[in-house]
């Protein structure tokens, strides 16, 4: 309650009862640490649901939330998108306006409304909370920024939201936008909550096991790549040396601690007995004579890396029964990537993004709904020539096959992305030669530059940054609802024009 920023004398009316008085006195020890150290502070969901709960009959808070007579509950604890728990954070004052009660903190941010078109904003949030102790972004509340929100009292007011944007979108979206932007990948729940009469938008983030997350790439304004965001008591920033250097050694920490028990148990058996297994290639290796699992026998081992189980003494052994097939050579394994989708392959090409698998993504080509699709990036990944990419691709039983015939003439030298479009897309090509390449202000822009990227001709320089540029178009045309098709379309070709430029052999140009 203290770290929330509650004053003395609203915490006392959860403890004091007509036989036990709680003095403010013990709660300024607890609050500088001569009293109770050892107790460990409550998690902020269990201080919301310790709130929430129904007060003693006959006994008021002067705070208008509810009171219990004791913090000791039965039932589960509740997670942070309960009801209950979202209420336990608001409360009405005098005059009937429901606000925060704790205002922004190191785990609270208030944004006034929600739209898909200023997602940046609150990815930055997301990246700074999931660094600290994670938290909430409460869309729909209004926060201190600004001299008229406070000239109108309007401090941490539920205000509720304009639009039904927030409602309305996926959680799938929000999750895509996050992973385009931030590495890794914060886990993000959301909700929709009224809180006296207004509805609001809520968002839950947590903290990450392998923070720091880093911004993989961004606008270079709001978000740049590289950036380490922090959450700071009311404001998002980026991190500072001290932060940074204590995130770098938890985490050194919880690798030795993993770590351990492994190289002890390696040490007890001796090299000459053991083998480490590769769940992700499907492969036992000691250095000396690497062994391929049948993948059937590999969904039984990841089974166990992807369960939860605890040591007993007597307890059941998980006994794997098939066949593994040792090899002395170099073993090249092939994972079916079931996951991998036409975004994927545009969103890996634009942020430059090495991917584990990349034949998956280039043979991606003869299922995909997708004509155009980004090739060379992956070929030159899979460290191939032109001519073994097309035997790869005509050995694949193709879902598309004019797809995959027209991947095969691009490799081969028989087609090209290269497409002149007329009118102002044409002088913007000009432009582009020239030097003068601006960001798009809107759909229109957006779709006559992606246009116009698709008729830059053999030797064009910037490449990267058209390519961020066209990943603010594509962005653009998935935000909306539904999806601005003849932009996604134009994004496509226009990045497979810049694969061209970029990563296709000279002596194939």
């Amino acid at each position: 309650m203290l770290a929330r920023g509650m004053k003395n004398k609203d915490i006392q009316f959860f403890f004091n009862r007509p036989d036990r008085a709680v003095n403010s006195g013990r709660m300024s020890q607890i609050r500088d640490g001569s009293y109770g150290p050892e107790v460990p502070q409550a998690t902020d969901a269990e201080l919301s649901a310790f709130i929430a709960l129904p007060k003693p009959e006959g006994q008021v808070a002067a705070i208008g939330v509810p009171v219990v007579a004791s913090p000791q509950r039965t039932e589960s604890p509740k997670g942070p998108l309960d009801p209950g728990v979202i209420a336990g954070l608001f409360a009405a004052d005098a005059n009937g306006t429901w606000r925060l009660i704790c205002g922004e903190t190191e785990q609270h941010e208030c944004k006034a409304n929600f739209g898909l078109k200023h997602y940046l904003e609150w990815i930055r949030v997301v990246a700074a909370l999931a660094n600290n102790r994670g938290g909430y972004i409460f869309f729909g509340v209004q926060d201190r920024a600004g001299s008229a929100a406070a000239a109108t009292n309007k401090i941490y007011t539920v205000t509720g939201l304009s639009t039904g944007d927030f409602e309305r979108t996926d959680p799938a979206e929000f999750t895509r936008l996050i992973r385009s932007y931030l590495d890794p990948t914060p886990k993000v729940q959301t909700a929709v909550a009224v809180i006296g009469t207004k509805t609001i938008g809520v968002m839950h983030v947590e903290q990450h096991p392998g923070r720091p997350v880093i911004a993989r790439t961004g606008d270079g304004k709001i978000i740049k790549e590289g950036d380490i965001f922090f959450r700071y008591s009311g404001s998002c920033e980026r991190i500072k040396y001290s932060d940074l250097r204590i995130i770098l050694d938890e985490r050194d920490a919880a690798v030795r601690s993993d770590m351990l028990p492994l190289i002890t148990r390696l040490l007890a058996l001796g090299p000459a007995r053991a083998l480490i297994a590769d769940l992700d290639n499907g492969i036992l290796d000691d250095g000396k004579r690497p062994i391929v699992i049948d993948p059937t026998l590999l969904n039984q081992i990841k089974f166990i890396r992807e369960g939860e189980f605890h040591e007993k003494s007597g307890a059941p052994t998980l006994k794997l029964i098939g066949e593994v097939t040792a090899n002395s050579d170099a073993v090249a394994t092939k994972i079916v990537r079931a996951n991998v989708t036409p975004d994927a392959v545009l969103r890996n090409f634009l942020t430059g993004e090495k991917v584990a698998h990349p034949l998956d993504y280039l043979v991606h080509s003869a299922h995909s709904s997708r004509e155009w699709l980004p090739l060379w990036f992956y070929v030159r990944q899979a460290g191939i020539s032109a001519m073994d990419a097309i035997e790869h691709l005509n050995k694949e039983g193709a879902s598309r096959p004019s797809h995959r015939d027209g991947a095969v003439a691009r490799l081969s030298g028989k087609r090209t992305a290269y497409n002149v479009n007329n009118g102002k897309p044409k002088k913007l090509v000009k432009a582009f030669c020239e030097g003068n390449i601006e960001e798009p202000k809107d759909d229109s822009d957006a779709n006559k530059f992606a246009l116009a990227v698709q008729g830059l001709p053999n030797g064009q320089g910037n490449l990267d940054e058209f390519r961020m540029l066209l990943l603010k178009c594509y962005e653009r045309a998935v935000s909306q609802t539904p999806a601005h098709k003849s932009l996604r379309s134009a994004v496509f070709r226009a990045a497979c024009r810049l694969d061209e430029l970029q990563w296709k052999p000279r002596e194939d140009a």
